[in-house]
């Protein structure tokens, strides 16, 4: 499975990507809030890329947060850009889903995880049953075509996931 997202990325695919952002009241929104923190993300490294032309959309795009207890008044695209394309050149299953629970992407038995409980009956599911009982989960079919790009980035960790393989990202 290879997936390409070219550059430059488009603002359609940015917005769509960070409107995919589930609330921070759940697992996926709490989630990658704690890796941003973790990992330092200050969307700086994107910013660079975005001076270089890499990103259509300039300034970055962002998110106004609901007061949380993160004390984040805003999300941006830089920062979760960051996470998603150029933290790491390896995700495992692990980390594939946890990338999908952030975007809302991923449902067990029809309904999105809303919780730690929730997140956690789908890191139990066997490899063999993850096909079987989780399906991804990307909205309405878009016809940008750099959103359907990200779409079908999120599709191959979605695959990785269920197969229980790495998922390679190479971001030139």
């Amino acid at each position: 499975c290879i997936v390409t997202v070219r550059y430059p990325i488009k603002k359609a695919a940015e917005r769509w990507l960070l409107d995919r952002v589930e609330p921070l009241s759940t697992i996926g929104g709490a989630l990658l809030m704690e890796c941003l923190q973790e990992a330092n993300a200050d969307g700086e490294r994107i910013r660079d890329h975005r001076a270089n032309g890499h990103l259509e959309a300039f300034p970055g795009l962002d998110r106004e947060l609901p007061k949380n207890a993160y004390e984040k008044p805003e999300l941006t695209a830089d920062e979760v850009l960051q996470l998603v394309m150029l933290s790491r050149s390896r995700w495992a299953p692990w980390q594939c889903l946890n990338i999908l629970l952030w975007f809302g992407a991923v449902k067990m038995d029809d309904a999105i995880p809303q919780s730690a409980e929730d997140a956690l009956k789908l890191t139990r599911l066997e490899p063999g049953d993850r096909a079987k009982r989780a399906k991804l989960s990307l909205g309405i079919a878009e016809s940008d075509a750099s959103t359907l790009e990200v779409q079908s980035f999120l599709k191959a960790l979605f695959v990785g996931w269920v197969r229980d393989v790495d998922v390679l990202v190479d971001a030139a």
